[in-house]
């Protein structure tokens, strides 16, 4: 809605997963939505607190600039003792996929529900607004640097929720799968395939994205990489 491209979501979802992995790891913390919760909340703050240096960034500068965040923070926690320092984390086995489906179709309603809620509340408008002339939206009265923050940090809660599950349902968790660049390429994707601004958008291009890769790997096993890859360029 804002306009701001960011190739540092995978940040937040990295950050959801380690901060379950470390829970486990650490305190023993079993209870899967307090877990994902905690993670979302550690997300958000983290999003507030390099909100208010890069969203002064616009256009590819922005891009760039949450590109670079995310190969650094996937660093740091490549070598810090408390996320493992470049050993995986092991979850307990949870053999239970009705759990997983059930919670994670209930934060996809929770994602798709806020994007609506914002898409018809002043924020929305604002968000909007600063999207097709930051400056003039400013002279009309609006804190494009509030609006911008508290997007980013929504955004970052999302992001959080998802990884956090995403550490219980894969079980073993490390720096370079959870903080994977590819990970947030298939983001864009997604939302430029199913619409981009739309509270439904990227749930459509998830459904349609995933069915191409799933189609492609069960069809053709040994091409299915390169044939994905022709469909994305299709895609964009």
């Amino acid at each position: 809605y804002t306009g701001y491209v960011s190739f540092g979501n995978v940040v937040f979802f990295g950050v959801g997963a380690t901060v379950s992995s470390v829970l486990w790891q650490h305190y023993q913390q079993q209870n899967i939505v307090l877990a994902i919760v905690l993670a979302a909340i550690v997300a958000a703050l983290m999003a507030l607190i390099l909100g208010f240096p890069i969203l002064r960034l616009k256009g590819h500068y922005f891009a760039i600039a949450t590109l670079g965040i995310a190969i650094a923070t996937r660093e740091v926690c490549n070598n810090w003792e408390l996320t493992g320092a470049s050993r995986p984390i092991n979850l307990p086995v949870t053999n239970n996929p009705q759990l997983f489906y059930y919670t994670g179709l209930a934060l996809t309603v929770i994602a798709v529900a806020t994007a609506y809620l914002i898409a018809r509340s002043k924020l929305g408008f604002g968000l909007v607004a600063i999207r097709e002339n930051e400056d003039a939206a400013t002279v009309m009265g609006i804190n494009a640097t509030r609006y911008k923050v508290t997007a980013f940090a929504i955004n970052a809660a999302l992001c959080g929720l998802a990884g956090g599950l995403y550490a219980y349902w894969h079980v073993t968790i490390d720096p370079p799968t959870v903080f994977n660049l590819d990970t947030n390429v298939r983001l864009i994707i997604m939302a430029v395939l199913g619409g981009i601004g739309t509270p439904l958008g990227p749930v459509i291009g998830a459904v349609l994205l995933t069915g191409i890769q799933e189609t492609l790997w069960a069809r053709f096993t040994d091409l299915h990489a390169i044939l994905f890859g022709a469909a994305i360029i299709i895609v964009v």
